[in-house]
């Protein structure tokens, strides 16, 4: 089998009930409904927020896994955002 796109089909954001510092939230990524990346943090900046990609235990510069390309980086962290916004508005419009 031979994947020729990679398409985001699925994101979830599971903002903290108490923010510790400045994450404020997971998230979850699927892939061509068929790969799950987990542990993805939504934190927040000195110019807003952005997102992390899972570090190596005690390894601070290699990431379990990321975007090979800033493209791609960007449209993640861009679905990552919005969701993030959407599910705030939720949880403030109860």
């Amino acid at each position: 089998m031979k994947i020729t796109t990679l398409e985001l089909t699925r994101v979830a954001v599971f903002p903290l009930n108490k923010p510790m510092g400045s994450l404020k939230a997971y998230a979850k990524l699927v892939l061509n409904d068929s790969f799950i990346l987990n542990g993805i943090k939504v934190v927040k900046g000195k110019f807003g927020h952005f997102v992390l990609f899972p570090k190596k235990r005690g390894d601070s510069s290699h990431s379990h896994y990321e975007p090979a390309t800033t493209r791609f980086r960007k449209e993640i962290q861009n679905s990552i955002l919005h969701e993030y916004a959407k599910t705030l508005t939720q949880f403030t419009s109860v």
